[in-house]
């Protein structure tokens, strides 16, 4: 017992200085010094990994600062999965079990988290969850639950339902707050649009290589996207805001260069997509913009639209025989492509969307 005693006492004397010295440095010395550290333990620690090839040691900074980023800025984790998600794709866990990497976990153990911290602070705002559009989702989960406890597939049904309340909690109860602040807004939207420009340079040099076939159109942008729909889906949403944020006024050159080459890109990659409902989804878009923009009133828009309707049902006829006599099917060319969007009768996707 002496000699314990006596080990802890010449052990606290050769502490005691180093303490000492360490306590006078600042704040920020102290931060630096921590970070030489460690890094200097995973560099050590690194080569001897290597060298037995467990190449899986690479990940432990970043799982290290997705746990900080999770105790202290749980927040920030939607900026992450903001600008993780275009990079994300599906694969199977098991035989039935899928799941998208990158994203899906991060949104599983923040639905988690956060919905700890409401449970425990309870400090959220009521006027959201007492919101019209809240108790219109509400009905929607109940409804999902009792689908779900009278399901053929019970397992894969609750799933399902486990799912949309992650998306919700994640895209509804926690970004409302955070989008308090309008500039977040632009920085969620920024960090997506600056994955999506990767994903476009690299569906768009692919399909280059392929020497831009038709055929290849569907599925270049694989794996990020299932399909050229969803892909051009997302740049027809994403293309107009980065051509918005190139016009304002209040923000510097640098950043409309920088949104109006975003603009370019996604103009490109939704030329590239050939998808038509994407082409054709811009129309409204504009549309709306100027509804929008020159405030023009609602008396207005319901009188020109229940004119059209009304033109509609006395011409259809002859409309109906001008579209019946268009057979161009879709196409690598762009022009016939454009064109088979009034093809009714022998395109399958537009016969379809018309069923």
């Amino acid at each position: 017992m002496k000699q314990i005693n006596s080990l802890v006492s010449y052990l606290t004397t050769l502490v005691q200085p180093i303490k000492s010295r360490w306590n006078k440095l600042g704040d920020k010395t102290q931060t630096y010094i921590s970070i030489f550290v460690l890094c200097a333990l995973f560099v050590g620690y690194g080569y001897s990994y290597i060298d037995y090839e467990y190449y899986a040691y690479g990940l432990v900074p970043l799982v290290l600062l997705g746990v900080l980023l999770f105790v202290y800025e749980l927040d920030k984790v939607l900026y992450l999965v903001a600008f993780l998600t275009p990079f994300s794709f599906n694969t199977l866990i098991g035989e039935s079990f899928s799941i998208s990497v990158l994203t899906e976990p991060f949104l599983i153990a923040f639905s988690a988290l956060y919905l700890m911290e409401f449970l425990i602070k309870g400090n959220y705002s009521m006027k959201i969850l007492k919101h019209p559009i809240a108790y219109a989702i509400y009905v929607y989960l109940i409804w999902m639950l009792i689908t779900a406890l009278t399901s053929t597939h019970f397992v894969v049904s609750i799933k399902y339902l486990s799912s949309k309340i992650i998306y919700i909690v994640s895209f509804f109860i926690a970004i409302i707050p955070l989008f308090k602040d309008t500039k977040k807004i632009k920085t969620v939207y920024t960090l997506y649009a600056v994955s999506l420009a990767f994903v476009v340079v690299y569906s768009s040099l692919a399909f280059a290589a392929k020497g831009f076939e038709f055929q290849y159109s569907f599925y270049i942008m694989q794996p990020f996207y299932n399909d050229h729909t969803a892909y051009g889906a997302v740049l027809a949403m994403f293309m107009p805001m980065a051509f918005l944020f190139s016009i304002d006024k209040t923000s510097s050159k640098t950043s409309r260069l920088f949104y109006f080459a975003l603009f370019l890109l996604f103009l490109l990659g939704l030329a590239l997509s050939y998808s038509r409902a994407a082409w054709m989804s811009i129309i409204p878009a504009i549309g709306l913009y100027i509804i929008l923009k020159l405030r023009i009133k609602l008396k207005l828009i319901l009188t020109v639209l229940i004119s059209a309707v009304f033109i509609f049902f006395t011409f259809q006829g002859p409309i109906l025989q001008l579209l019946e006599k268009n057979n161009q099917d879709s196409s690598g060319n762009i022009t016939e492509h454009i064109t088979s969007i009034a093809n009714i009768s022998t395109d399958a996707s537009n016969v379809e969307r018309l069923n």
